[in-house]
């Protein structure tokens, strides 16, 4: 895929609107980081608590707190994922040169495949979490992809 390949999208009608409004772009972006900001909060609780860290004495089942996390995530990814598309859109040709951008997109695709497989294995881990080394490891591995995903988001404005 070349830039030019992406004129198409940065001509759509609603590209240019997003790019000309004063307040449209803005407020889409606003958007976009707080609900990033929701979604890596949902996740690193989830990531926590893998790592064997609670708030409270009796905490829900893993398996329990995991399906929680699937429909927060769920909510918040669907929101960046909209909101991103129009952010995008705007300046698709600048984005698709950044490579900041290009690593972003590939570490929420790894991390959204990695807790595709956490999640499918927190209902294993109820009785043994936060004591052996495999849900500890998976829960700091997890948050190490998510705090790369927020670092490349960061360096994409300096790229």
């Amino acid at each position: 895929m070349s830039v030019g390949s992406l004129k198409w999208i940065y001509d759509l009608s609603v590209s240019q609107t997003v790019r000309s409004s004063l307040w449209i772009f803005p407020f889409l972006e606003c958007v976009h980081l707080y609900s990033m900001v929701l979604l890596v909060s949902v996740i690193a609780a989830f990531n926590l608590r893998l790592m064997g860290f609670r708030i409270v004495d009796k905490p829900q089942p893993l398996s329990r707190f995991s399906r929680m996390t699937i429909v927060l995530a769920s909510v918040c990814f669907g929101i960046n994922f909209i909101t991103g598309l129009f952010l995008f859109g705007s300046k698709a040709p600048d984005y698709y040169l950044n490579s900041a951008f290009r690593t972003k997109l590939f570490l929420i695709l790894v991390a959204v495949a990695y807790h595709l497989f956490l999640f499918s294995r927190a209902s294993k881990w109820d009785d043994d979490q936060g004591k052996t080394l495999g849900p500890r490891f998976a829960g700091f591995a997890s948050l190490v992809l998510w705090i790369s995903v927020i670092a490349a988001s960061r360096w994409i404005a300096f790229v």
